[in-house]
C-alpha cells in the first residue's frame, strides 16, 4: 500500500495516461521524449520498475470499483516518428489494450503471469527500500558497461574506480 501511495504521486505529475475499458482492464500509457525505452529483460531483472509499479498503483487506486485489473503498459514515443510500443502486457488483452501485433517478448501469456511480474517488481522495490533504509548504498549496477554508456555523469562517477570498469564503458 505504501508503494501505491508513493507511485500515485508520480502519476499525478503528468506524462502518463490511463485508459480503462468497461470491464475494468486498464492500460498505462507512458509518454516518452527520449530514445531509450526499457525492455522486458530489464523489467524481469528489477532494473526497470516504472511500468509494473504504475500498473500496481493504478490497480490500488481503482480498487474501489471492484473490477480494476492491469492489462498493459505502453510507451508512447513523442520523437519522430511518433509511435506506441508495448512495454509489458497480458496477451489476453491483445488487440484491446495494445496492438495485437506487438512484439511477443513484451507480452506475457495471461493476466496471472502479468500479476507475477508486478509482484516480483514489488519485491525488488521493497528490497531496494529496505537496503536504503538500513544505510546500504552499494555501487553495483547489474550491467555497468550498459548503464554507464547512457549516464550523463559518467565522467565524474566513482563506479569506474569502485568496480574497475574500463574506459570503454564511459
Amino acid at each position: 500500500k505504501r508503494i501505491a501511495d508513493f507511485v500515485s504521486r508520480g502519476l499525478e505529475s503528468g506524462g502518463y495516461a490511463v485508459d480503462v475499458a468497461g470491464d475494468g482492464a486498464f492500460t498505462i500509457i507512458d509518454y516518452k521524449t527520449g530514445s531509450r525505452l526499457a525492455g522486458r529483460k530489464e523489467i524481469e531483472e528489477g532494473i526497470s520498475v516504472q511500468i509494473p509499479l504504475y500498473l500496481y498503483a493504478v490497480e490500488e487506486m481503482l480498487a474501489v470499483t471492484g473490477k480494476a485489473r492491469s492489462a498493459a503498459g505502453t510507451y508512447y514515443s513523442l520523437r519522430s516518428p511518433v509511435k506506441e510500443r508495448l512495454a509489458l502486457g497480458s496477451k489476453e488483452h491483445a488487440g484491446d489494450a495494445f496492438a495485437a501485433g506487438a512484439r511477443a517478448g513484451w507480452a506475457v501469456a495471461d493476466d496471472e503471469e502479468l500479476r507475477a511480474v508486478i509482484d516480483r517488481t514489488i519485491a525488488f522495490v521493497n528490497s531496494y527500500v529496505d537496503a536504503i533504509a538500513s544505510g546500504e548504498f552499494p555501487v553495483r549496477p547489474k550491467h555497468p558497461g550498459k548503464t554507464c554508456a547512457y549516464c550523463a555523469f559518467n565522467t565524474v562517477c566513482r563506479i569506474k574506480t569502485q568496480i574497475g570498469i574500463g574506459e570503454e564503458a564511459a
